[in-house]
């Protein structure tokens, strides 16, 4: 997959109000751009919306850990997934949902996430 012009700016964060921007279409504040090696939304179906570093194989394995991760949640009688954050020997990933879009993060290892962690409730 190739990056495009429309891609970086559905992705390109904009200055928020009550964390939400009317141009970003109430989409969720991500932070700088440089902070992350891999910015990915995909729609409701899987397909990818916008991405920035990521790959065909990277969308794939999100929208079926997506899934998998509703399907948990619905088994063990919780509300709609929200978000997960996980940890590898090689780094971290983010994924939340984003009204019916899902989002995937791969930060840069010197950036600190608290803040978007409180935002997602994580």
């Amino acid at each position: 997959m190739r990056s495009t012009v429309s891609d970086e700016a559905a992705l390109t964060p904009k200055p928020v109000a009550n964390g939400t921007n009317a141009a970003n279409h109430g989409r969720t504040e991500l932070g700088p751009v440089g902070d992350f090696a891999v910015m990915m939304r995909l729609g409701a179906n899987g397909a990818v919306v916008s991405n920035r570093g990521g790959s065909e194989e990277l969308a794939e394995t999100v929208a079926y850990s997506h899934r998998l991760l509703q399907l948990t949640g619905e088994l063990l009688g919780f509300e709609k997934f929200s978000a997960v954050e996980c940890g590898f020997v090689d780094g971290r990933c983010i994924v939340f949902a984003d009204g019916d879009e899902v989002v995937t993060l791969r930060p840069r290892p010197e950036v600190n996430l608290q803040a978007l962690r409180e935002r997602l409730g994580l």
